[in-house]
């Protein structure tokens, strides 16, 4: 053996640690190889044409995550990077699921064990392993993990934890040309993968407290090309988004005051703890009346406190003795912060797949703490705890395993999601989708019903029952519904324009009319064509009813 190369026996040895992490991710995860496409993949990758063309991947890089959609325009995210992914697994994999979802599974592994070596630059060997472990059995990663749009959770994550590494390393041992770029490549790429990549500066300043002290010169000089990165990511979003905001608002935040959109989300506190802590309980949709819009003080609010107590308890307690413990606090604050509704109003009130990135804080901080524990403990106590560890694992991956199915297929999920979520206004808005598609008239008639009464003020489920409506030939019902969508957001122009079909076929053409001239007035020029359809509509209904009715023919009288 040549002097100097590893033998393969010690390597295989060295890399243990990442091989038993990695492991533990595949065994957690695959489970959801045997998936379809489900929910937004029908949308985002099944049905859109952009990503079955790999030879236009460039041009993804100046076009929104959303398709566009008439009368409804352009999305507001960005994330070119995931779907040039997507595109390349299409391509590779001619469309069909499974090389999407091994390609989940093994991003997976590979985030698992970025997160043992991040932590092991700070734990022993086996606390560092424990992190990883931690991380990849636990079941909230489920949803980003077994739904392919997942993916996007994966590479940001991946991307920063590459980064943070660099940066720790470059710490410790100095600034170099290629640990900078390497950096602000990091930080580039995750950006453009999804738009929780901004928050890496954030990131890198929670692990502080862990980290030789440098001269602020030092700092400045990575400083400067992050923030070089931030203002070229965010001049080109906003002129390809046309908007510096992100997803339009959930519809539980229109209209309502900033207080009790805190007061709300005091209330998901407690919720994101009970999932990093114990996730045996989980759901694809957290909307009302599974979190309830908060009108003031309550008991969500008093349990969501208590977390933050708990929270503040650790900090002030360990902030000497275990460092890591406070940098891992801080790595779940700034990784929740994009997704918190207090800086600005999301499309989401909560979702396990915003749980990804922060878990990998919750488990430096179990990490940090079990490593404090274990000074000075017993053989006997080490072998108690390394029992229960054991357990904690082999549950997280028989909740994993058992849960990544449900992802299988819509149906699959939209009919568990009433199981897991069954006071979801959305979680039975999509069911009734569901129903339409089946033909199960009935069953979508009272699932929309429902949805509305569990909470009525989303414009999109009226959209949505209207429709159904006007499909099974009613449209004076979908007229109301697109009445009352209009009356909660007058400004979209796809209801509107629903709307004047459904009122030319009801022969109510002064009304389609008025609706369209004031889709006009507001700048929307599409309408012009609809305008012309009416008074089309309109002239040929006249022509049918002044046209005289066949006679019979008189036959002479038999003698």
């Amino acid at each position: 053996m040549a002097e100097g190369r590893t033998p393969p026996r010690q390597l295989l040895r060295d890399r243990l640690p990442q091989l038993v992490v990695a492991g533990l991710a595949l065994a957690a995860s695959l489970t959801s190889l045997p998936n379809g496409f489900a929910y937004d993949d029908v949308q985002l990758i099944v049905n859109n044409g952009a990503v079955h063309q790999l030879g236009t991947a460039p041009h993804r890089f100046l076009e929104t995550y959303w398709p566009e959609v008439p009368l409804v325009g352009p999305g507001r995210l960005y994330r070119p990077l995931t779907v040039v992914g997507f595109a390349v697994q299409w391509a590779v994999g001619q469309g069909r699921p499974l090389l999407f979802h091994l390609v989940s599974v093994l991003g997976y592994a590979l985030v698992a064990v970025l997160v043992f070596t991040l932590a092991r630059r700070f734990l022993s060997e086996g606390r560092a392993a424990l992190a990883g472990a931690l991380f990849a059995v636990h079941p909230v990663h489920v949803e980003a993990v077994a739904n392919v749009v997942g993916q996007g959770e994966l590479w940001t994550a991946g991307f920063m934890l590459a980064g943070a590494i660099a940066y720790v390393d470059a710490r410790r041992e100095g600034y170099t040309h290629h640990r900078r770029g390497l950096i602000a490549a990091c930080y580039l790429a995750a950006c453009l993968a999804k738009e929780t990549g901004a928050i890496f500066p954030l990131l890198l300043l929670a692990l502080e407290p862990v980290l030789p002290r440098v001269p602020w010169r030092e700092k400045a000089r990575l400083l400067l090309p992050l923030a070089l990165v931030a203002v070229a990511w965010l001049a080109v979003r906003t002129a390809v988004t046309g908007s510096l905001g992100g997803e339009e608002a959930h519809a539980a935040w229109v209209g309502l005051a900033w207080p009790f959109r805190a007061l709300t989300m005091l209330g998901v506190v407690s919720l994101w703890g009970r999932l990093l802590v114990w996730p045996a309980a989980l759901s694809a949709d957290y909307s009302p009346q599974e979190v309830v819009v908060a009108s003031g003080l309550g008991p969500a609010q008093f349990a969501g406190a208590c977390v933050l107590g708990f929270v503040a308890y650790l900090t002030l307690r360990f902030r000497r003795l275990a460092p890591l413990t406070v940098t891992g606090l801080g790595w779940m604050a700034a990784s929740l912060l994009p997704v918190a509704n207090l800086l600005a109003p999301t499309g989401i009130i909560a979702a396990e797949r915003t749980l990804f990135l922060p878990s990998v804080g919750f488990v430096l901080v179990v990490a940090a703490l079990a490593e404090l524990w274990a000074t000075g403990r017993s053989e006997v106590a080490r072998r108690v705890a390394g029992a229960g560890i054991l357990i904690l694992l082999v549950l997280g991956i028989g909740r994993s395993a058992t849960r990544a199915p449900v992802w299988r297929d819509s149906r699959t999920l939209y009919a568990q999601t009433l199981l897991d979520a069954p006071r979801s206004y959305w979680a039975w808005r999509n069911y009734a989708g569901q129903m339409v598609l089946d033909d199960r008239e009935a069953d979508a008639r009272g699932a929309y019903a429902y949805a509305i009464t569990l909470f009525d003020r989303d414009p999109q489920v009226y959209d949505d029952r209207g429709s159904f409506e006007r499909r099974t030939g009613h449209c004076e019902r979908a007229v109301i519904q697109y009445q009352l969508a209009l009356g909660l957001a007058p400004g979209r122009d796809m209801t509107a324009a629903r709307l004047v079909g459904c009122l030319s076929t009801l022969r109510r053409f002064d009304e389609a009319r008025a609706v369209a001239q004031e889709r006009l007035r507001r700048g929307r020029t599409e309408f012009e064509t609809l305008l012309v359809l009416v008074d089309s509509a309109e002239a040929r209904a006249h022509l049918h009813d002044s046209t005289p009715t066949p006679l019979s023919p008189v036959l002479p009288r038999q003698p």
